[in-house]
């Protein structure tokens, strides 16, 4: 189900999280809360929605996740993000603010955003990437820091971008590398490799 079928756009999603977490009284980030899911879905195959709730409920301290709404949006953005990796056309939205919205809350979220898949990349599972993935990997955690907020001149919209562009395309290259492991171990009829 692509953007124009569910007729949610990221922008929309990031919206969508920020009142939920507004309910909840969480001071999060949206854009982290997503990195969070997409960091668990391209580290782990076996991850679910039982698992996202739950890891959802701890990173936002919620013990117990009782709102309807609550639940319905984080299942809404993992079916979307799930759906997303594993379709055709590299189509994974982050979860971001508007193109509109002040250039310091884009960047923050983009670094916010990597913060969180670095948080949710499962242990360990670096060490069967190629060394291309893993650099990319250790990118993510540089962009995680960036601090120096940007001006609105276009040159820095154009970094953005690119950086946005970049981190996107990085978390489609581990998930169809780390996918991929798993599905030729199972094809041999073993179990993929843990480090």
């Amino acid at each position: 189900m692509t953007q124009q079928e569910t007729g949610t756009s990221s922008a929309d999603r990031f919206d969508n999280l920020a009142d939920i977490l507004l309910e909840l009284e969480v001071f999060s980030s949206p854009s982290e809360l997503h990195g969070l899911l997409c960091g668990k879905l391209v580290s782990d195959p076996d991850f679910d929605e039982a698992q996202w709730l739950t890891s959802a409920s701890t990173f936002l301290e919620q013990p117990r996740l009782e709102s309807a709404d609550a639940k319905g949006c984080l299942l809404e953005v993992f079916t979307a993000s799930l759906e997303q990796l594993t379709g055709p056309g590299f189509a994974l939205d982050l979860v971001l603010p508007d193109d509109d919205e002040d250039i310091t809350l884009r960047s923050e979220s983009i670094g916010r955003w990597c913060g969180g898949f670095l948080a949710g990349f499962v242990p360990g599972r670096a060490a069967g990437l190629s060394e291309d993935a893993r650099e990319s990997l250790a990118d993510l955690g540089e962009i995680a820091r960036i601090e120096e907020p940007l001006s609105e001149a276009e040159e820095h919209e154009q970094d953005l971008m690119e950086i946005v562009e970049y981190v996107r395309m990085v978390a489609i290259m581990l998930f169809s590398e780390l996918h991929t492991q798993g599905s030729e171990a199972k094809d041999a009829g073993q179990a993929p490799p843990i480090h």
